[in-house]
């Protein structure tokens, strides 16, 4: 008589690479899907937290750009333009809102770290190392920054567009100018 081998305990994995319990590893079909939901809404997010701060998008693309996650071009119509200390503080700020939305977005809507961009990184310490004078300066200002952009994706407005900006994204890849006024408009979010 043939003796059969008793299934594994739950802890131990299956030999087809399958965790124990049924539950199947995704395909690289749904890890794609995932991977192009993150990017859509680390990419709406610089777009939104950009508008909301008055910014002119110009385009928001999760299309693969060599060397690129995605992109939101997007400029201050008063940039260049000089001025007092304040305004400087607060183009810093707002530079590094933009810059630290795509990452927190993801963590917040996903519940997962996001890609860690070095662009982005770099992009908020450049920002902020214009206004802070010493080391502790440019941490205090970078938790109170990040705690500003935690809070206002919690914002019901913000968070309606930045989700319906993914959706698009997902869908067609890329929004021009009029296409992404038109989606943030639909979403409730005001100008």
């Amino acid at each position: 008589m043939r003796r059969q081998n008793p299934a594994p305990p739950p802890s131990t994995p299956r030999d087809d690479g399958a965790p124990a319990g049924g539950l199947q590893p995704p395909s690289p079909g749904e890890r794609a899907g995932e991977a192009r939901r993150e990017a859509a809404i680390h990419e709406a997010a610089h777009a939104v937290i950009a508008r909301w701060h008055g910014l002119a998008v110009h385009a928001v693309s999760i299309d693969r750009v060599p060397g690129r996650y995605g992109m939101a071009v997007h400029h201050d119509p008063r940039h260049g333009l000089g001025g007092s200390p304040s305004e400087a503080l607060h183009a810093a700020v707002v530079a590094a809102e933009v810059s630290y939305a795509g990452e927190f977005a993801v963590q917040a809507y996903l519940g997962r770290a996001g890609c860690g961009n070095e662009e982005d990184i770099a992009q908020i310490a450049e920002a902020l190392q214009r206004v802070c004078h010493s080391r502790e300066q440019l941490l205090l200002m970078a938790r109170w920054v990040g705690q500003r952009v935690r809070d206002r994706l919690q914002l019901a407005e913000v968070r309606a567009a930045i989700l319906v900006v993914a959706e698009e994204l997902e869908s067609k890849g890329t929004l021009d100018r009029v296409a992404f006024e038109e989606v943030v408009t639909r979403s409730g979010m005001h100008a």
